[in-house]
């Protein structure tokens, strides 16, 4: 994402290198998330209608809509960057989010034998 001007890879190093850094990191983050955020919805808001041209007003809603979304994934990705700098993959990750390594680990390993064994 362009707007994130390669903070995620400053996050992960710094929170790799110094974790007590994650409260001014993660505020950091908020702060950059509100300004950046606003600045590229106005741009998006400004650039996007000439890049789509002519279409119809419930298009044009829809876009505008859509743009919301930016804020979001910025904050997402930064939010990511920080759990992965600590190494907290299972957080960061879609797969057992919630689970601990070993628990992830064993009921893959039962998938596994269950498929294998029929």
């Amino acid at each position: 994402m362009m707007a994130s001007f390669g903070l995620p890879a400053a996050y992960r190093y710094w929170m790799a290198r110094e974790p007590q850094r994650v409260s001014r990191l993660f505020s950091n983050a908020v702060l950059y998330t509100i300004a950046i955020g606003i600045v590229s919805v106005v741009l998006a808001d400004q650039i996007v209608p000439s890049l789509v041209g002519e279409r119809s007003p419930e298009v044009m809603t829809l876009l505008r809509i859509y743009q919301i979304n930016i804020p979001a994934a910025l904050f997402l990705e930064l939010m990511r960057s920080l759990l992965e700098g600590t190494k907290r993959f299972g957080w960061a990750g879609a797969g057992a989010s919630s689970t601990s390594p070993r628990l992830a680990r064993s009921r893959m390993n039962a998938s596994t034998s269950r498929r294998y064994s029929s």
